[in-house]
Formats: C-alpha cells, sequence, structure tokens
C-alpha cells in the first residue's frame, strides 16, 4: 500500500488522499496553491500526492488501457 514502509505512518488516510489527489488533477494550479488549499506543507503535499499516484497508476493502467483496446 502507498502508506507502508520504514519510518513514521502518514498522518492522511487513503480516502483523503484520494480525495486531494481527485482534485489536483481537476483543478490544476501550483503545488504551493492546492496545498493551502488543503491546509498542507508544499513538500508534504507533494510527496504524499506523488507517492499515491506511483502506487495507485500501475493498478489503473491494468484495468483501464487493455479494456480500451478491444
Amino acid at each position: 500500500m502507498w502508506n507502508d514502509g520504514r519510518g513514521r505512518r502518514s498522518t492522511f488516510t487513503a480516502k483523503d488522499v484520494f480525495f486531494t489527489t481527485i482534485a489536483v488533477k481537476k483543478y490544476g494550479g501550483s503545488w504551493e496553491m492546492l496545498s493551502t488549499i488543503f491546509i498542507i506543507k508544499m513538500p508534504t503535499f507533494i510527496k504524499t500526492i506523488t507517492a499515491f499516484i506511483e502506487v495507485v497508476f500501475p493498478k489503473i493502467h491494468e484495468e483501464w488501457v487493455p479494456s480500451q483496446a478491444a
């Protein structure tokens, strides 16, 4: 999972990160503006969103791309 690994666990739930990821993809803008909206420090915000996308993207690609090719 995106929240596994060494060190301290994230304070954000998967549902929270999913919601913020959808908002980032929908509204765009600068990382600074988006992190301010969610009241999260910018480096933490960037790391959390990108880590979540790195974990989720392969599964989405595996599910959606073959079905679109058929």
